[in-house]
């Protein structure tokens, strides 16, 4: 069994698994990546827009310290300069501007692939990474000072400590018994490219319907937006089941025709979406991050930003330890992480339940009490910044580098 010693093991290789490394390595920490896939092969040429992420101002900034912000180019990212939000019962609707808010943008929508790829070819120049391809973590063991992830290449790593970044799924959550709190939302997120007649102006759309909330969300290309359409899983399969003129009829009339004529610009994809939540986000010598700490709902695009701000948090909170001379795998060290992300986590998922009740419920009073609301919000300059400030992830507790 060959040996590897490191300070950090981070299983996982996906956006928040490889920016847990990127500011890792930063810190002068030494890290060692298990990725089940060949990475590089998992990138192309042109990174897909099907799967993309808003990312919101506060994870930019983490970008740009890192960087990575700069290895970003057309068409692989785009600004939005605008959202646009509405009731499909009634009239409310908030249209939320950055000019108008003091803002250069309300944020970008950034391929997944792209931003994983910046941040691997960032971190393969580092003498501080190290990395085991195409291979699992297979077992752990712990003692007082160290922990000893055994993979399946028949590799034994030695580490202060094991970053679990291994998803939804995760294998090292299950393995340590965490509990988790899992709900379906009885939902399934149907996304694609979509051409449009008219130009989206890097606008930011999303109506909200009673089986679930659409989204447009703007590429670099001025006609062509990533869609994520969340239906209860009866219509989501009923729509599947649609040829593409049938569907690209429903979606105009869900839309309202607010683009002009659609057209398919992708083949068109699926995924269940339900709510988990980790009962503890740590554990002997272990810290869950991203998916396997949690899973959202992608109606408030927020899910790659709370998981962004884990591996920060996580960062911040283990470099002092390190400058104090305290064991970074301590729990006392892992309880100062989940102290500082538990809130943050829990406000977001209790928020996103409310959102989905409220527009999800068929008796009047909700509807009337949204619409009102709607109506309120757009007309209150105070409140729309208030909202944005959310958005923008300027809430809660976040890193000290990363605040204004």
């Amino acid at each position: 069994m060959k040996k590897i010693k490191v300070d950090i093991c981070v299983a996982g290789g996906g956006m928040v698994g490889l920016t847990a490394c990127a500011l890792l390595v930063k810190s002068g920490f030494k890290v060692c990546l298990v990725e089940p896939r060949h990475l590089e092969e998992t990138f192309h040429d042109k990174p897909s827009l099907t799967r993309v992420s808003a990312i919101n101002l506060l994870s930019r900034r983490l970008f740009e310290q890192l960087s990575v912000w700069d290895k970003l180019s057309e068409p692989s990212f785009a600004p939005y300069y605008a959202m646009q939000l509405w009731d499909a019962e009634g009239q409310g609707q908030l249209s939320l501007d950055a000019s108008t808010m003091g803002f250069d943008t309300l944020g970008h929508i950034a391929s997944n692939d792209a931003l994983r790829a910046a941040l691997w070819y960032q971190l393969k120049k580092d003498i501080n990474f190290t990395y085991l391809e195409a291979t699992q973590v297979q077992d752990l063991e712990h003692n007082d000072q160290s922990i000893f992830v055994s993979t399946t290449s028949n590799h034994r790593i030695v580490a202060e400590l094991l970053i679990a970044a291994d998803g939804g799924r995760s294998f090292i959550r299950k393995h340590l018994n965490i509990s988790t709190k899992e709900t379906s939302y009885a939902q399934t997120a149907l996304v694609s490219l979509i051409h449009s007649e008219k130009p989206h102006k890097n606008i930011a759309y999303q109506r909200f319907m009673r089986s679930g909330p659409l989204a447009f969300l703007p590429t670099a290309d001025p006609h062509v937006s990533s869609i994520v359409w969340s239906q209860n899983n009866a219509i989501a399969q009923e729509l599947l089941n649609l040829d593409k003129k049938a569907f690209i009829q429903r979606l105009e009339k869900a839309f309202e025709n607010r683009l002009g004529t659609l057209k398919l610009d992708s083949e068109l994809s699926q995924f269940p979406l339900l709510k988990r939540h980790s009962e503890r986000y740590q554990a002997q010598r272990v810290a869950l991050i991203g998916d396997a700490k949690h899973s959202v709902h992608p109606m408030a695009g927020q899910g790659a930003n709370l998981g962004f701000m884990d591996a920060a948090v996580l960062n911040e909170v283990i470099s002092e330890c390190r400058r104090k001379t305290i064991d970074i795998g301590s729990q006392y060290t892992l309880r100062q992480y989940e102290r500082r992300r538990k809130s943050d986590t829990l406000a977001l998922l209790g928020m996103l339940d409310g959102i989905k009740w409220l527009f999800g419920t068929p008796h009047p009073l909700p509807t009337f009490a949204r619409n009102w609301g709607f109506s309120l919000l757009n007309r209150s300059t105070l409140l729309k910044k208030e909202i944005l400030h959310v958005a923008m992830g300027l809430y809660g507790d976040t890193p000290h580098t990363l605040r204004p």
